[in-house]
Parts: structure tokens; C-alpha cells; sequence
């Protein structure tokens, strides 16, 4: 079977359009690559060509609604104490629980009949909130210890003292040699009350006799 050709044959006025066009490409190449990366382009909203963005004096990106340093427009967003806050109509909305935990927390106590121990020694932030998720414990001690997870606000600039009490999280008794597991499907929610920082402590509830020994391992969220 014989082999078919096909023969393009171009006219001399297209191959002069072709060349033309070749070389014009390769005079705008250089052009628009400045334009990518040296040039001004304006970036403005879809809806109203007017709120164009614009970059300040330290490279930061701005636009024509939030400033740099300037979140009093009705549309700027804030975060405060771990929360996003958004301004709407002159108020602001907490929107705090509405956005991933930006702290994970996990610590574990060391509880006696004699001895309480704290989540962590800095306090909370009056406007913080805590989550509890889950609560271990472990009785490691010669005798059963009746254990009580209590939030309360701080005594002063640690957690390293008892204060007035804000809630009760769980009272548990842990008998000898067992682990008992508390979890909270749905979190346990120990929120600040806009003034007094507040600590989370681990202690011996009612009458114990010496001899309990429980590790506690509290697992939650900071907000």
C-alpha cells in the first residue's frame, strides 16, 4: 500500500504574517513578565471597582475597608483573647466558638488526700474559655481517693492557692490499682466571666484516708 502525503504549501504573504507574529511575541513576552512581577496592577472588589487594594509602607496588603491599624470600619475583623471578633453595626459579635481551638490542652495531676495540683500554673484570661473533652484517672496509691475537678477564680497573679469557686467540672472516686475514664461528648464548657482570671485545680473531695495516689490527665481546649 503506498504511503500518502501531505504537502502544506504557504503562500510568501502568510509565511511574512507568521514571522511578524512570531517576533511581536517575543517583544511582548518580556512585557508581560514585568507586569507579573515589577508593574502595578490594581486588584479591586468584583462588585465595586472603587475599594481597590493597596500595599503600606512595611509591604503589608491593605484595602479600602480594613486599614492598616484601623479595624473601626463596620466590616473589619479582630482577634482578642484567642476569639475572632467581627463589628457589626457598632457591636461586636464573639465569634469565638465558631472557629477551630487555637490551644490544645493536656496536662496530668497529681492528686493525694492531702495535696490538690493545678491544669497550669498562669490563669486563664477572664474572657478565655475552657473545654474539657475528657478527664483520666489513676489510682496508683494504697487506698481509694474521691478526686474533684473544679474551675475557680484565681487568688491572685498564679494558681497556686484556692479561690472562690466558679464550678464544679466532676466529682469522681477512683478505687486502688483502677483507672477510671470520664468523657465528655459534649465538652465541658468553663467560661470566663469577663473579670477575674480563673484556674482549673485537681483536690481530694470529702473524707479520703491517706494513702490515695491519683494521676489525673485533664485533655481540653483553650478559646
Amino acid at each position: 500500500m503506498d504511503e500518502r502525503k501531505i504537502k502544506v504549501e504557504f503562500s510568501s504573504r502568510q509565511v511574512v504574517v507568521i514571522v511578524a507574529l512570531i517576533a511581536l511575541a517575543a517583544i511582548m513576552l518580556p512585557i508581560s513578565v514585568q507586569a507579573a512581577t515589577g508593574s502595578s496592577v490594581n486588584i479591586t472588589d468584583p462588585t465595586k471597582s472603587t475599594f481597590k487594594a493597596k500595599v503600606s509602607g512595611v509591604g503589608a496588603l491593605l484595602t479600602g475597608i480594613c486599614s492598616w491599624n484601623n479595624i473601626t470600619t463596620p466590616t473589619c475583623a479582630t482577634v482578642s483573647n484567642h476569639s475572632l471578633n467581627t463589628v457589626v453595626n457598632g457591636g461586636f459579635v464573639n465569634a469565638g466558638t465558631d472557629i477551630p481551638p487555637l490551644f490544645p490542652l493536656q496536662n496530668v495531676l497529681d492528686i493525694t488526700s492531702s495535696t490538690a495540683d493545678t491544669l497550669r500554673t498562669q490563669p486563664f484570661d477572664p474572657n478565655e474559655e475552657v473545654e474539657i473533652t475528657s478527664i483520666t484517672l489513676g489510682n496508683l496509691g494504697t487506698q481509694q481517693l474521691n478526686v474533684e475537678i473544679i474551675a475557680h477564680n484565681a487568688p491572685g497573679a498564679n494558681c497556686t492557692g484556692s479561690g472562690t469557686s466558679l464550678q464544679v467540672i466532676t466529682i469522681v472516686p477512683v478505687p486502688i490499682n483502677q483507672t477510671v475514664h470520664v468523657s465528655f461528648p459534649q465538652p465541658i464548657v468553663v467560661p470566663g466571666d469577663g473579670s477575674n482570671s480563673f484556674c482549673i485545680d485537681g483536690n481530694s473531695f470529702g473524707a479520703n484516708t491517706a494513702g490515695g495516689d491519683v494521676k489525673a490527665t485533664i485533655v481540653g481546649y483553650e478559646f
